[in-house]
């Protein structure tokens, strides 16, 4: 027999099409004439709803808050206490016992971190980069209105007829925690009335739009033919329509709105939040961190101001604090008072100590930050970081014999001349360079030109110095730098020997990637030639340096040992299945809480795996699915700058490590291939030490890497000791380098109290 449709319009001759909410909504209007058109659906009430309650005459629905001004603050007019920071506080500073302490802590909290460089550091400097932090605290309260409404239920209704809404700021709503953020809700007394519920027409249940009120929905079956495969679907018994599981077929479900009462309780709600409006800003002192550091950091509380209106700070030393008060406190009052009320305001200031640690570690020099009064550390050039891997079991993986291998195995490594224990595990190995003539202590030593003339400073460089030292502290008085008198100017110039060597060393690794047609330069092509012999082009003198290299003639193409050379991989997802459970029905294949079949999977309870688009094979990840992979030797060869430094100290007290950070004038210089030990120079501990340096750098970097260049130098660093009497004291500090930098720990004019 013919298949024709079973539901069709006679007088057109064409099939009928369902029914859409539109017209649904069209027959709702003419049931209810006085409601407004497509109100069934409306989450907010219609505003024909609302009642007009004097103050509230602009309030509205659907969760737009409308905020109330304030009324005019008294505090605004009243007298404000002037802040006058004062009180002694000690200035927070470390010693290389406690940076050290903080630097271990901080090297174990890290599980890649190596603590050897912690512990085994030499301290070169400690650099104080103090700073202040000014905060302003505003706790606001501010008030907004809105209509809203609930299901009625029978509950206690105060409408207009108990009295005159009272105005928003009227309402008592009592005050919670200072400077915490917090929100109420409460209803306007004298506000609530009944209505008919919008949604429904006041009917408690409405209008089903999956159906569009018939109860029947198209088959999912048959598609609405009623029939499947030339035979009847037995799932519509061949009508093509099907109950429809929302309604359960009476065309109508429950009302959310109204909770099937019909009926609603409508007032007016009043939302009061607080909120703590928080403005910081920092003195930097040139530090070089950056503002999300300083918000972590813990300081110490120096100085805190609370009142209804705190007025600028304007004595504090820090010019910056100063200024940072003015004009917090001015775009609090421009910000907030507009549409919030100021309950309180506090200020205070906190002193942060930052210590620069400058040290130096396997002959580098690296540096790192003290932060806090907690002593946290920054810092991100740690030395001795590592990278691990972290392997984690995944449910459903199968036991397959190489399917989780990435590593190739070794017997798929060929065997080569000079490369015979290279492996494929990551690890770098580095081979030795090839023999080079003996070191010889005795060649030909290079004589120091011994015509120099010693640095030395004026009395009036000496103040210049004293003076930008006082300057770059914030507690110091240059009143002692200017006003001293000079008694002895004493030189203890010191020499530097720093010997370089730059090396070379070269490091072989099986690598492998996917084979993609490139050409493979194999054995076939000649003999490879040995680690060293590689042509690589040496880089700048003296400058770190790191090239990858492929190794001629080592290259081949093999079957990928991940998935036998297939290019796929078992999906672990489905088990090789192609299916897995569905995620609807949670593999029930019916709905939750009822019988119904699950439209997703069909009833059956799995559907298609995504993972493998249901084949039950995945790409391998390992060859991209091409089945091979392109093996060759891969050489890494680093050029590295091993500095050997050490200063010839003088019997005075000045701290050499703070050397470190200066230049000097430059009496002797030689640079080639093997530098000898220096002779012949006026103070013999240089020509000791130069022979040491040598020496270690030929024994510690002889037997992995090539030394290519040598360079060594003397410096003469001036170091002047300056006495000085002020105010009928004797006083004493060092200015050493050619920058005249100053060494000052007794300073006379410290200042440990706020103005």
């Amino acid at each position: 027999m013919d298949k024709q449709p079973l539901l069709r319009n006679l007088e057109t001759n064409q099939p009928c099409q369902p029914l859409s909410p539109q017209l649904l909504s069209m027959a709702a209007t003419a049931a209810y004439p006085g409601a407004p058109q497509a109100e069934e659906l409306a989450s907010a009430p219609p505003a024909h709803l609302f009642d007009n309650v004097t103050g509230y005459e602009g309030t509205t629905a659907g969760g737009e808050e409308r905020f109330v001004p304030p009324p005019l603050s008294t505090a605004e007019g009243a007298g404000r206490h002037e802040p006058h920071p004062q009180g002694a506080w000690s200035i927070p500073s470390i010693t290389e016992e406690t940076a050290r302490e903080a630097f271990i802590e901080y090297a174990s909290s890290k599980c890649c971190y190596s603590a050897k460089p912690a512990k085994e550091m030499v301290f070169r400097d400690l650099k104080s980069c103090n700073t202040y932090r000014y905060r302003l605290e505003s706790f606001t309260e501010s008030r907004s209105t809105e209509w809203t409404s609930e299901p009625y239920k029978g509950q206690f209704v105060d409408s207009s007829a108990y009295g005159p809404a009272p105005l928003p700021w009227s309402i008592i709503v009592e005050i919670p925690q200072l400077f915490q953020d917090n929100i109420e809700k409460v209803p306007v007394p004298h506000t609530s009335s009944i209505k008919g519920c919008h949604s429904c027409m006041a009917m408690g249940r409405r209008a089903c739009t999956n159906c569009t009120a018939t109860g029947r929905v198209k088959c999912q079956f048959c598609n609405g033919r009623g029939y499947k495969f030339d035979d009847r679907c037995n799932r519509c018994h061949g009508i093509g329509l099907q109950c429809c599981i929302q309604c359960n077929g009476s065309g109508t479900i429950p009302c959310e709105t109204c909770d099937q009462s019909g009926q609603l309780m409508i007032y007016i709600q009043l939302t009061v939040k607080w909120k703590n409006n928080v403005l910081e800003s920092v003195a930097d002192q040139q530090s070089g961190l950056s503002a999300d550091l300083y918000e972590k950091m813990i300081g110490q509380n120096i100085f805190t101001d609370e009142q209804v209106r705190v007025s600028p700070i304007v004595t504090f030393p820090e010019i910056q604090i100063n200024q940072a008060s003015r004009k917090a406190i001015q775009e609090h009052q421009v910000q907030l008072t507009r549409t919030s009320l100021v309950i309180q305001q506090r200020q205070t200031i906190e002193f942060i100590p930052i210590t620069q640690v400058y040290y130096e570690w396997k002959g580098k020099e690296y540096n790192y930050f003290v932060c806090g009064v907690d002593n946290k550390v920054h810092a991100p050039d740690y030395p001795a970081k590592c990278c691990c891997t972290i392997l984690c079991a995944v449910p459903g993986d199968l036991p397959m014999a190489s399917g989780g291998q990435t590593v190739p195995p070794a017997n798929m490594l060929d065997k080569l001349a000079g490369y015979e224990s290279i492996a494929a595990d990551g690890e770098e190995r580095y081979l030795p360079p090839p023999v080079y003539p003996a070191y010889n202590a005795e060649g030909g030593q290079p004589q120091s030109n011994q015509q120099w003339s010693i640095p030395s400073i004026s009395e009036d460089t000496a103040r210049q110095a004293l003076i930008q030292y006082a300057s770059e502290h914030v507690t110091y008085s240059s009143r002692p730098a200017e006003e001293m008198v000079f008694k002895e100017l004493k030189p203890y110039n010191m020499y530097r020997y720093r010997l370089q060597s730059f090396t070379e060393s070269r490091s072989p690794e099986w690598k492998s990637e996917p084979y993609v047609g490139q050409v493979i330069d194999s054995s076939g092509f000649g003999i490879p030639p040995p680690p060293w012999e590689v042509p690589v082009d040496i880089p700048k003198m003296f400058e770190k340096n790191k090239k990858k290299v492929q190794v001629p003639n080592t290259a081949s193409v093999k079957g990928c040992h991940k998935c036998m050379a297939m290019g796929k991989i078992p999906c672990n997802d489905c088990l090789q299945t192609g299916r897995v459970k569905c995620r609807m029905c949670d593999g029930r294949g019916s709905m939750l809480g009822n019988d119904t079949r699950c439209n997703h999977c069909m009833g059956n309870g799995v559907e298609s795996c995504r993972s493998c688009s249901g084949h039950g094979q995945q790409k391998c990840d390992v060859c991209q699915g091409r089945g091979q992979l392109y093996f060759y030797i891969q050489l890494t060869v680093k050029w590295e700058n091993n500095k050997f430094e050490q200063v010839i100290e003088q019997q005075c007290e000045f701290p050499t490590q703070k050397l470190s950070k200066v230049t000097g004038k430059e009496l002797f210089s030689d640079q080639q291939f093997q530098v000898y030990p220096i002779l012949g120079f006026p103070d013999p501990r240089i020509n000791q030490i130069s022979q040491q340096g040598i020496q270690e750098h030929w024994t510690q970097f002889g037997k992995t890497s090539r030394i290519i260049q040598q360079r060594h130098t003397v410096e003469i660093i001036p170091v002047t000791e300056v006495q000085f009497q002020w105010k009928n004291k004797e006083h004493s500090y060092f200015v050493y380098g050619t920058e005249n930098k100053v060494y000052a720990p007794e300073y006379p004019g410290k200042k440990c109290m706020i103005l």
